[in-house]
């Protein structure tokens, strides 16, 4: 049994941080029907090449990019193409990023009846400031609101994205953000370190503008504090870690991570 990486390159907004393919679009702009075929295509060359058809599929990741932003007709027209190519997991996992500004409740009710299963939402901060630093285009009141409304459209299996070790962050912040976090009682938490990549703006930005205009990078051992308080936090709550920066209720952790 093996899974499938779908990877979805479009954003309203690129992020700073963000060191993988995506492309800064208007939302009326992507090209949906026309990045289904080619998806198709792509993963009908790889089927012959790699001789897969017929084979067992565990789990679906739609990634991105912005994922949330495609209509509900792009993943029903991906996911019955790939199903005639594939055999489905009878418990199949098919998920979704999405972003917390870009899905509505009608997107999560058609998504949910379309067969997607999980979401994977990119909160990183609920503090305003730290939002805005990492470009981010969502407001903690687009957290709540996507929350409920996914919960309403029948959703029990979510995944929250958290960023630790912003510069200018404080232990206190962290965990005030992991605590609104686990106000939502999601069965899956991924909190990452932020790392400054090369090539990024974020990094440009460090390298190029005044020092005085910028707040500190975290040092090592306060990022190793954070790191430990987020742990902590997560485990105290009864989400194990089982990956270097993912946490899971039993019996919640990602199959598409597990397959790596």
């Amino acid at each position: 049994m093996f899974t499938l990486y779908l990877h979805i390159p479009y954003c309203i907004v690129k992020c700073g941080y963000c060191d993988f393919h995506s492309l800064a679009t208007k939302r009326d702009e992507i090209p949906h029907q026309a990045y289904a075929q080619a998806i198709l295509a792509q993963l009908k060359m790889q089927v012959e090449l790699h001789q897969l058809s017929g084979q067992k599929i565990g789990a679906i990741f739609f990634g991105g990019g912005t994922p949330s932003l495609m209509e509900p007709t792009f993943f029903e027209q991906v996911l019955v193409e790939i199903q005639k190519t594939f055999s489905f997991a009878n418990d199949l996992e098919v998920t979704s990023e999405m972003n917390p500004a870009t899905a509505k409740l009608d997107w999560l009710k058609a998504v949910r009846a379309i067969g997607i299963n999980r979401l994977s939402i990119g909160i990183q901060s609920f503090n305003p400031k730290y939002l805005k630093f990492l470009d981010r285009d969502h407001t903690a009141s687009d957290v709540h609101s996507v929350m409920n409304d996914a919960r309403t459209a029948g959703f029990e299996n979510m995944s929250c994205d958290l960023i630790y070790s912003i510069p200018g962050q404080t232990t206190e912040e962290v965990a005030s953000d992991v605590n609104t976090a686990l106000s939502f009682a999601p069965q899956h938490v991924s909190a990452y370190q932020l790392t400054f990549e090369p090539g990024t703006p974020l990094t440009k930005r460090y390298q190029h503008a005044s020092p005085l205009g910028l707040p500190p990078k975290i040092s090592d051992d306060a990022s190793l504090e954070q790191f430990q308080c987020v742990t902590a936090m997560f485990e105290a709550a009864g989400l194990h870690r089982y990956e270097i920066s993912n946490y899971a209720r039993p019996d919640f952790e990602s199959r598409h991570n597990l397959n790596y």
